[in-house]
């Protein structure tokens, strides 16, 4: 173009008459050869056109120069030393070997794409879910796809938001996520391309970069285009199929941005029923529509089924979102009962037992103990001896069994086991139920919903979060039954008064891994670490949300712990059990080492029997082999240790 430009011009000299007509090609040529020279050498934000190139050194990141050109690339498994000791059309980079990646965002059908992206004009572009239902495209409205059961829509860019192949598009400290530049922060990850990072991340200069979840605001403006901005920190979010002009237009758990409303991925909604609205419950760390019910209450157990108290006053749910349809009992999770073809929410009682003939008329039997309906009157309940059977005793106003004994009395406390009652002592057929501070080493211990705690049996609360130990529930719950109980009291003063995984840090139970080191006091161990059963703990990272943990690991409790998936698909955290993550469409949950020759194959807390790793719990007793363990425990670093799953 340029040799055939200057031949005009030539000719042009030979005609001086056509002087004008040469000063207009002058200024034409100027004005070309500019705008070919700022395509080559430049590339706009948010653009896909490629860099001028003329070796690798002039393109960054996961990028080779071919033809001139900066384009994407990933490394092969072909060792070089230079351009030539690869195959034709490969560059040499880091001594690997690196072949043009032409299938970056390509695809034919949405199957083709990444995680939360969808097919368009054989390019995956970043989606969101309508929440529409569906089973295939021909569902869904137009220009959307159909994915996991859901309709999907690209997502709209703002103006802060480019288009994107890597983050050599978009502008600095931001990273090309799904074809969309994002505000990125690095992790402690090294690499050599994004195929070595962790999915959703993305490899900066040798660095795995992450998308910055934590900007703070406020207001939702202050927020990238899927962000809600929640108390004062943006946070992921979904956009509903709800429009709103103002934020009472959305529920109470949700956020009214860009005329629509959001919900919070990952986040829970209410912890108390202060957190919701007037005429909102906090269900299931929810808030629920409820209606008065004109009773008056101090506790939730002074009202019924599906009903709590606020302000003094009984509210029922008016549609719970959570109600399970069922046939009988055994449908129904945990302590719910089936009542009109509903699953409920059911009342512990102090009473074990086998069958429904050991129970009261109106209890059923689950999980070994009698169940009766919330809010519900009890048969059991007394004041006095006398307003029980005569082979019953009135304890914590409840009729509980009891044997006679042949010790005289005239007062209840002559008798430490039970109860006077005829001028006779009685003893209760199980002492700890109807003694709510006798000392106990673990939960079975203490019968009905009496747990162990600080050394003795205290009342507890049932919640619906399910467990193993009580390392999978919060601070202030132990697990029993297969649930998380809450304590009254979660304040601590010495480690004894935490669970048997906790140690006590400035009057706060903080989970802490053993070590193999022996001590009698915090001195004996290394610095910030602390004695417990005459070993020494090491107190684990705090953390409020997933990102705060390192890669692979997710906060469980407060504590950052090691992740696997299980397998359980997912859109975000609210598909996920409680304490589980949702990462890559899948259920992340704490990992555990199931396979072992020895104990030191397991984790800090499991015990090595017959090649599985079982977890356990420590009791104390020193020892130097199992043998010096009582009732068939485990030693391990010195001292003896329980099966957890009979706590």
């Amino acid at each position: 173009m340029k040799t055939k430009l200057i031949n005009q011009m030539i000719i042009l000299i030979v005609h001086p008459r056509s002087a004008l007509l040469l000063l207009h090609l002058l200024l034409i040529a100027q004005v070309h050869f500019g705008q070919q020279q700022q395509q080559q050498f430049t590339r706009p934000k948010g653009s896909r056109h490629p860099r001028y190139c003329t070796r690798h050194g002039d393109c960054v990141g996961q990028e080779i120069c071919s033809d001139r050109a900066c384009v994407d690339a990933k490394p092969t498994s072909k060792r070089c030393t230079n351009d030539q000791a690869c195959p034709n059309g490969q560059g040499c980079i880091m001594e690997r070997c690196w072949e043009e990646d032409k299938t970056s965002y390509t695809c034919k059908t949405t199957t083709n794409c990444p995680p939360q992206t969808i097919c368009r004009n054989n390019l995956c572009v970043h989606a969101q879910p309508t929440f529409s239902l569906c089973k295939a495209d021909s569902m869904c409205e137009k220009n959307q796809a159909c994915r996991n059961g859901l309709c999907w829509q690209a997502s709209t860019t703002s103006s802060d938001e480019f288009v994107c192949k890597t983050y050599n598009d978009c502008p600095n400290k931001w990273i090309c996520l799904l074809g969309v530049c994002k505000e990125g922060e690095p992790t402690n990850k090294r690499c050599v391309s994004t195929e070595t990072c962790k999915e959703m991340h993305e490899c900066v200069d040798g660095l795995c970069w992450k998308q910055l979840r934590s900007s703070r605001c406020k207001q939702h403006s202050d927020c990238q285009t899927s962000m809600v901005c929640h108390k004062d920190v943006c946070h992921d979010a979904v956009r509903t199929n709800q429009q709103c002009n103002q934020q009472i237009h959305c529920k109470p758990t949700q956020y009214c941005k860009n005329n629509s409303c959001w919900t919070l991925i990952g986040t829970f909604s209410c912890n108390a029923h202060s957190d919701c609205g007037q005429n909102n419950l906090c269900i299931n760390k929810a808030c629920v529509e409820a209606e008065l019910t004109g009773k008056k209450c101090i506790g939730d157990k002074e009202c019924g089924v599906k009903q709590a108290c606020k302000d003094g006053q009984c509210w029922k749910i008016v549609n719970d979102p959570n109600s399970k349809f069922c046939n009988n009992h055994e449908e129904c999770n945990h302590f719910e009962i089936c009542m009109k073809n509903q699953c409920v929410e059911g009342e512990v009682t102090n009473k074990a037992c086998v069958s429904k003939a050991e129970c009261n008329n109106n209890e059923i039997c689950k999980q070994g103990i009698c169940v009766k309906p919330r809010g519900s009157s009890s048969t059991n309940l007394c004041k006095v001896h006398d307003d029980c059977d005569d082979s019953m005793l009135c304890m914590n106003n409840e009729c509980l069994d009891a044997i006679i004994t042949e010790r005289d009395c005239s007062q209840d406390s002559e008798c430490p086991d039970g109860g006077c009652r005829d001028t006779i002592c009685w003893k209760l057929t199980d002492f700890n139920a109807g003694k709510p501070h006798s000392s106990c080493r673990k939960h079975n211990d203490c019968s009905g919903q009496l747990i162990c705690h600080k050394g003795t049996c205290q009342s507890g609360k049932p919640s619906d979060d399910e467990c193993n130990s009580d390392l999978d529930c919060p601070r202030s719950h132990r697990c029993k039954l297969g649930l998380c109980w809450e304590v009254p009291d979660s304040n601590c003063e010495l480690h004894s008064h935490c669970d048997h995984y906790s140690i006590c840090k400035n009057s706060q139970c903080r989970l802490a891994q053993p070590y193999e080191k022996k001590c009698h006091n915090d001195d004996h161990c290394e610095l910030g670490d602390y004695c417990k059963f005459e070993i020494c703990w090491n107190v684990m990272s705090e953390c409020r949300v997933h990102e705060e943990c390192d890669e692979q690991y997710l906060c469980h409790n407060g504590a950052c712990r090691q992740a696997e998936p299980n397998g359980e698909e997912c859109f975000n955290e609210n598909d996920c059990k409680t304490n589980e993550m949702c990462y890559g469409e899948l259920c992340w949950q704490v990992a555990t080492l199931s396979i072992c020759k020895s104990d030191a194959d397991c984790d800090a807390y499991s015990v090595c029997q017959r090649n599985a790793c079982i977890l356990h719990q420590p009791v104390g007793n020193s020892c130097t082999s199992d043998r010096q363990c009582p009732n068939g425990d485990s030693c391990k670093y010195g001292i003896c240790w329980t099966n957890a799953r009979g706590a």
